[in-house]
C-alpha cells in the first residue's frame, strides 16, 4: 500500500530519533509507540477473537492516553502499562511486560470505563446445545472446523460511546428466497477467483492472526500514519485511543447484528450443490452478516481519515479491498461487505462526534 510505505519511510528515522533524543517529548512519543507495538505483539502471540482483541487494544490505548493527559513521566507510564498488559493478554510474554503474581491478572489495572462493561460475562462460544438455525438461510457451524458460534454474547457488552450495541444495527438482509438474494448469490459466484494471483490476493487481505489479525493490522496502520506525522506525544496517544474506541464499539455493533440475523455462510449454500468447492480461507465460526473485517475497515479508515486527511483516499481504498477480498475468499456474501463498511463508518461518525472525543480532538 502506497500510504503505508510512505508512512513507514518517514517513521523509521522518526523512531530512531525517539529512541535517542533525550528531551521529554520524544521520550513520551517513543513510549507511546513502543507500548502500542507491544500490544500488537501480544495479539499476534495470543490470537484472541476480534472483539476481545479490540477491547484489549482499546483499553491499552485509553490507559496510555489517560497517563499522558495527567502528565505522568515516562517511568510512571511504563510501570502502569507493564502491569496492565498481563491483565489484557494473560498468555502473552513480550519485553517489558510485568510478571503476574501467582498467575492471576488483576482487573483493577483496567481503565475505569472497562471495569463493568460485561465483557467478563460474555461466553466465548455458544453452548453445545445450540446448533444455530434450521432455516434455509440460518447459520450453522461450518466445515472444516464445525466450531460453535464465536462470541455470541458480545452484543451485550457495553460500548464506550454508542448508547447500545443495536444503535447502529445493520439493515435486515433480503429474504433468502427473494430475487434480491438470488442476485446476491450470482454476484458471489462471479466474484470467486479463477487464478492463483486472485486467490493470493484474497488470502493476503485475510490479515492473518499471526500478525495480530485485523485489529493488529489497523493499529499498525494507525501507529505508522500518526507516527509519521510527528504529532506531539499527547495528541498521538489521544488519536490511538480514539481509534481503539471506534474499533471496540464497531465490534460490539457488528456481533450484535451477526447474532440478531444469523445469516448463513456461503459454504453452507455452495456445498449443497458443489460439495467439492472450498473457500480460499477457513470460514470463521460466526454468522455472515455483516462482515467483521468490513465493519472494522470502515470504522478505522473513517477515524484515521478524519485524523489524517491526506491519507483518506488511500485508507478508503484499503477498506474496499478488505471488504471485497472477503467475498473473493469465499467466506462472505457481497452484502456482508457493503453493510459492514456502512456500519463501521456510522460507528466512527458517532465516536468522532461524541462530546468527550470531540474535546480530545479540539485539544490537539
Amino acid at each position: 500500500m502506497d500510504h503505508e510505505r510512505r508512512a513507514l519511510s518517514l517513521l523509521v528515522p522518526a523512531m530512531w530519533l525517539d529512541l535517542h533524543r533525550s528531551d521529554g517529548v520524544e521520550l513520551h512519543r517513543a513510549a507511546v509507540m513502543r507500548w502500542i507495538a507491544a500490544g500488537e505483539q501480544c495479539l499476534a502471540r495470543t490470537q484472541p477473537s476480534p472483539p476481545r482483541a479490540a477491547r484489549s487494544m482499546a483499553a491499552l490505548a485509553v490507559a496510555i492516553s489517560d497517563s499522558m493527559e495527567r502528565g505522568q513521566p515516562v517511568a510512571a507510564l511504563d510501570a502502569r502499562v507493564a502491569q496492565l498488559l498481563p491483565t489484557l493478554f494473560p498468555l502473552a510474554v513480550v519485553p517489558g511486560m510485568a510478571a503476574v503474581p501467582d498467575g492471576i491478572a488483576l482487573a483493577a489495572h483496567l481503565p475505569a470505563p472497562f471495569h463493568a462493561d460485561g465483557a467478563d460475562r460474555a461466553a466465548p462460544r455458544e453452548s453445545l446445545e445450540t446448533h444455530g438455525s434450521s432455516a434455509a438461510d440460518g447459520w450453522q457451524p461450518t466445515p472444516h472446523l464445525f466450531a460453535a458460534g464465536e462470541e455470541p454474547d458480545w452484543g451485550h457488552v457495553q460500548p464506550q460511546v454508542l448508547p447500545h450495541a443495536s444503535t447502529c444495527r445493520a439493515q435486515a438482509p433480503p429474504a433468502w428466497s427473494s430475487m434480491a438474494f438470488a442476485s446476491i448469490r450470482a454476484a458471489f459466484l462471479q466474484a470467486q477467483p479463477t487464478t492463483a494471483g486472485q486467490r493470493l490476493s484474497a488470502w493476503r487481505w485475510n490479515l492473518a492472526a499471526r500478525t495480530g489479525g485485523v485489529i493488529g493490522y489497523w493499529f499498525r496502520v494507525g501507529r505508522i500514519l500518526l507516527g509519521s506525522a510527528r504529532i506531539p506525544a499527547a495528541r498521538l496517544a489521544r488519536a490511538l485511543a480514539i481509534l481503539g474506541t471506534a474499533l471496540h464499539d464497531a465490534c460490539i455493533a457488528c456481533w450484535e447484528s451477526k447474532y440478531h440475523y444469523r445469516l448463513l455462510r456461503p459454504i453452507q449454500w455452495m456445498q449443497r450443490d458443489m460439495p467439492h468447492w472450498w473457500p480460499v480461507i477457513t470460514t470463521p465460526a460466526h454468522p455472515a452478516y455483516p462482515s467483521a473485517h468490513a465493519v472494522l475497515a470502515g470504522a478505522a479508515s473513517a477515524v484515521l481519515g478524519a485524523l489524517m486527511p491526506a491519507a483518506r483516499r488511500d485508507l478508503q481504498w484499503v477498506a474496499g479491498q478488505i471488504a471485497g477480498a472477503r467475498v473473493a475468499a469465499g467466506v462472505h456474501w457481497p452484502i456482508d461487505g457493503t453493510a459492514g463498511l456502512a456500519m463501521g463508518q456510522q460507528v466512527a461518525a458517532r465516536v468522532l462526534a461524541h462530546t468527550h472525543v470531540a474535546r480530545r480532538l479540539e485539544a490537539r
